[in-house]
């Protein structure tokens, strides 16, 4: 079963692997990462809510929410052993409805242009297109 929980500190080893991982890389906004820069990532705060993503009870990734004024942002990151399995439809539907609890009602996010996989999920979960230029898609969806 997924979930998604507020990560923990002391998991900080599992991002430091997940962005070792060159086939994860490549869909990074973030191409490198230091200790120091994983607990900034992981930072929760009162605009940023960041959750390790648990199949059962171990970590396989990790999400977030953006919660900005403006436009309210989701992003996600899955170990590639986890890849095609439906994990990241799950953790979409659980973003979009902790974000409906808190009153958003809409969500955008960006995917590396390459990763067509995640762009087939967004599309079908109902994110359309809205800014594209020579490295990422930025999509919207309205939430209901």
């Amino acid at each position: 079963m997924i979930t998604i929980k507020i990560y923990n500190k002391k998991d900080i080893d599992f991002i430091l692997k997940l962005f070792s991982n060159p086939n994860n890389r490549l869909y990074q906004i973030t191409k490198t990462i230091t200790r120091d820069n994983a607990f900034g990532l992981t930072e929760n705060n009162k605009n940023k809510s960041v959750y390790a993503i648990k199949l059962n009870n171990e970590i396989i990734g990790f999400c977030m929410l953006k919660k900005l004024l403006t436009e309210p942002e989701i992003g996600m990151s899955i170990e590639e052993e986890h890849w095609g399995k439906g994990y990241g439809k799950k953790v979409l539907k659980l973003l979009e409805k902790k974000a409906k609890k808190i009153g958003i009602k809409n969500l955008k996010l960006s995917v590396d242009i390459k990763n067509t996989r995640a762009i087939k999920l967004y599309d079908h979960q109902g994110y359309n297109t809205f800014c594209k230029d020579k490295f990422f898609l930025k999509m919207k969806k309205m939430l209901n």
